[in-house]
């Protein structure tokens, strides 16, 4: 038996209310792994775009 399989035994014998507020718990898990995952290339670029302007000193510090 895997985890998840052990994890779902166990999760049934909570009442309703519970098993429903862990299945959102993870549900919304997924979801913001999903998200991330789709917006790790845009992260990425966006980080090596603004190393580039500071390597070619195209910034101005911000007064603060």
């Amino acid at each position: 038996m895997t985890k998840i399989e052990l994890a779902f035994e166990k999760l049934k014998s909570l009442p309703k209310k519970e098993q429903n507020h862990f299945a959102d718990m993870v549900l919304d898990e997924v979801t913001w792994q999903e998200a991330f995952e789709l917006s790790r290339n845009k992260i990425d670029k966006l980080g090596k775009s603004v190393l580039e302007e500071i390597t070619n000193g195209n910034f101005k510090p911000m007064n603060g």
